[in-house]
């Protein structure tokens, strides 16, 4: 099993409105791929990521979480300044079942 399969399969046998979130990033991607899902500017440097991009990133951020343990009814927290990044934690924590809550 791919790590693209573990996410996309534990996205879909779960019910929670997190699962749901991650599978419409799925669903945007497959539908859009190429159009602008995030506009941030970091740095000073204008940062675009595509529906395919946010959801590429998303999974490995999905799998990584899943890697060290956290799954369903685990809670992800991020400390950070808001970016272009913070999305990739959000989805990725969803994808792999969890709840995010930012600090910042």
């Amino acid at each position: 099993m791919t790590n693209q399969d573990r996410v996309v399969s534990g996205v879909a046998h779960s019910s929670t409105r997190q699962a749901v979130l991650g599978w419409a990033l799925e669903r945007q991607a497959r539908r859009i791929p190429s159009r602008p899902a995030i506009i941030g500017y970091d740095t000073g440097q204008r940062r675009c990521f595509t529906y395919r991009d946010l959801d590429q990133r998303a999974n490995r951020m999905a799998n990584a979480l899943t890697d060290i343990g956290v799954g369903r009814g685990d809670v992800v927290a991020m400390m950070d300044e808001n970016s272009a990044d913070y999305a990739t934690v959000v989805f990725g924590a969803f994808k792999a079942g969890a709840a995010f809550t930012g600090v910042n």
